[in-house]
């Protein structure tokens, strides 16, 4: 996954760091749980993602998971014999759902905050679990996801959805 700045890659940096400061986990501790289930990083790469603020929804759900964060009910783990991206896309689905969007309704409230993704795009990362966390966040700046009220401020997401706006 390319790199590239933004208010959206800030806060998800942010809101992963939170995450591990709240739970007293370094880099290399973090590396440690991710192995005991089985998910094999290093800890720069590991390091890397979350100071870059560019790692897949699944990554951020692992994370909760490698840590023992409390868990809100909202949030889709892996059922049995399910991939970590086919739990991302049932939360996400469960989220438009709730919200009564499409993915061409959730493009054009997207395009109003500046971010330009087809319904087409949107529904084939969603799909196949692959989007990366700053859609989820997106998500709930244009229908509060109420799952990430645990990890992020939703003030925080109307903040950087108006930076991003202005060009930040």
């Amino acid at each position: 996954m390319s790199h590239v700045d933004t208010a959206w890659t800030r806060l998800a940096s942010r809101t992963a760091r939170g995450l591990l400061v709240r739970k007293g986990v370094s880099y290399e501790q973090l590396v440690d749980c991710l192995a005991a289930a089985s998910l094999k990083e290093s800890v720069r790469a590991v390091e890397g993602k979350v100071q870059r603020g560019s790692f897949r929804c699944s990554f951020f759900f692992q994370l909760l998971s490698a840590v023992q964060a409390d868990l809100p009910d909202e949030l889709v783990l892996p059922k049995r014999r399910e991939s970590w991206e086919e739990a991302c896309a049932r939360t996400f689905l469960r989220e438009l759902e709730h919200h009564g969007l499409t993915y061409d309704v959730l493009e054009k409230r997207l395009l109003k905050l500046g971010i330009v993704v087809t319904a087409t795009q949107l529904e084939q990362q969603v799909s196949s679990g692959s989007f990366p966390f700053t859609l989820l966040l997106q998500l709930s700046a244009v229908a509060p996801v109420t799952l990430l009220q645990r990890f992020v401020d939703q003030s925080d997401i109307e903040e950087t959805a108006k930076l991003y706006v202005h060009g930040g």
